[in-house]
């Protein structure tokens, strides 16, 4: 006697149930596989790479802010104007950056603590530095110059210190998440996978059921269904892929560079101001120039047995020499935009020019000609050395704006691939239940069940 539970209707019910239960799983799996995908475009874009970035544009600002400070006191005084000038934009962007920090704070207290040592440090650097300019004003040299290297203490122990700590808090976190983000969207797009094939393999049942019980060698709702899970699943695998290769454009490509950028922008400000200490600064002259020196050689260390002019002339015909290091050359290494190559190109190559100006400066004031020394150093006439120092900036700021674009259209394009996707999954999940019930209900209408 034939066993009534895997009867027709019986069959029927379940292939109807399978493919319900299978659409929602795959549901389930595809709103879980975007978000999660979704998380990893969110991590690099907007929580830890943008903070890791505003940490060293404020050790820009900060660098450059001392080196206004700096200017004015070596300047006599009443012509220390373009100096003070400087200064208020600097104070403001450095104001905006620790708000912007304060408001986007997604790691807790290793945020929240540097930003509140930067907020304080700030206050008492400040204070220095105004006290310093005051007793410049007054003639009072030696008072000055004890008050300025109280203030550089500040920025040498809090302020650069805790702005390094905010860009490490985001730096490891970005790249903790960026293990487990690695695992989390292969093991979400696996899921996707198995779920899909499970619906697949419950549609292609049920056609092959009815086939040989019913010999209706079609059901045109099951194939449709079919058709449009083979295509959701290609096009969200589609989607998946492209999600995660503009995280790695974004974060391979460009923050790459943006960080060695970045840090050659900070370093860079911080050696031009110890160009100009070493002009104010008679006590710590040779601390100075070694600290200027050793600067340089972060943004170009030439090979063994080669000069920095040598390396620097290499850029207007070629590549750099082989072994050459530094954070410029760590960016000649990643050119991948257009554009990107000749603006890294130009900003090597000012900046040899201005480490070549910045031994003028030495020589004139080694020689004696301490007012023609500082003229050339802060002067803006071509060829002189900020002069020199603002084309490597402005070159480097190119270089920067090229790789910043092309991380912002990565991530944006990350977001776009994943766009209304939880909505499509839902909305296929259901229509594919309503196939289904349109394929297998009237079947088992015929048998009045």
């Amino acid at each position: 006697m034939k066993n009534e539970g895997w009867s027709t209707p019986r069959r029927l019910q379940i292939a109807l149930v399978s493919i319900w239960v299978a659409a929602l799983l795959l549901l389930i799996a595809g709103i879980n596989g975007v978000r999660v995908h979704r998380a990893s475009v969110q991590t690099i874009g907007k929580d830890a790479v943008p903070s890791i970035l505003a940490a060293e544009k404020l050790k820009v600002s900060l660098a450059d802010l001392d080196g206004n400070v700096v200017d004015a006191l070596i300047n006599p005084p009443g012509q220390e104007a373009s100096a003070i000038k400087g200064y208020v934009p600097r104070r403001q962007e450095i104001t905006d950056s620790l708000i912007t920090a304060a408001e986007n704070i997604t790691y807790g207290d290793l945020e929240r603590a540097p930003i509140r040592n930067l907020t304080n440090a700030l206050s008492a650097y400040e204070r220095l530095a105004i006290k310093s300019q005051t007793l410049h004003l007054r003639g009072d040299e030696r008072g000055a110059a004890s008050t300025y290297h109280d203030a550089l203490t500040q920025l040498h122990d809090n302020l650069l210190p805790s702005a390094d700590a905010l860009a490490k808090a985001n730096s490891d976190a970005l790249t903790r998440q960026t293990d487990v983000e690695l695992a989390a969207t292969t093991a979400a797009g696996t899921l996707v996978v198995v779920s899909g094939l499970l619906l697949l393999l419950a549609l292609v049942a049920a056609q092959i059921f009815l086939s040989r019980r019913t010999r209706r060698m079609i059901n045109v709702p099951l194939l449709v269904a079919t058709v449009i899970t083979v295509v959701l699943l290609t096009t969200t695998m589609a989607a998946f892929s492209a999600a995660r290769e503009h995280v790695r454009a974004a974060h391979d490509d460009a923050f790459v560079s943006l960080s060695a950028l970045w840090q050659a922008r900070a370093t860079a400000y911080e050696a031009n101001s110890d160009e100009s200490r070493w002009l104010f600064d008679r006590d710590h002259r040779p601390a100075l120039e070694q600290q200027f020196f050793a600067k340089s050689a972060l943004l170009i260390h030439p090979p063994a047995g080669q000069s920095y002019d040598a390396v620097t002339a290499a850029t207007t015909s070629g590549p750099l020499p082989s072994g050459t290091t530094g954070y410029l050359a760590d960016e000649r290494k990643n050119i991948t935009f257009s554009g990107e190559g000749e603006a890294a190109e130009r900003a090597t190559h000012a900046f040899g020019v201005y480490y070549a100006n910045d031994g003028r400066v030495r020589a004139l004031e080694n020689a004696g000609q301490h007012a023609q020394a500082v003229r050339f150093c802060n002067s803006m006439a071509p060829g002189d050395s900020n002069w020199s120092f603002v084309q490597f900036d402005k070159a480097l700021d190119d270089t920067i704006n090229i790789n910043q674009t092309a991380f912002d259209a990565s991530i944006a394009s990350g977001f776009g691939t994943l766009n209304h996707r939880e909505l499509t999954f839902t909305l296929t999940a259901l229509a594919l239940c309503a196939l289904g019930f349109a394929g297998l209900r009237p079947r088992l209408r015929e048998y009045d069940v």
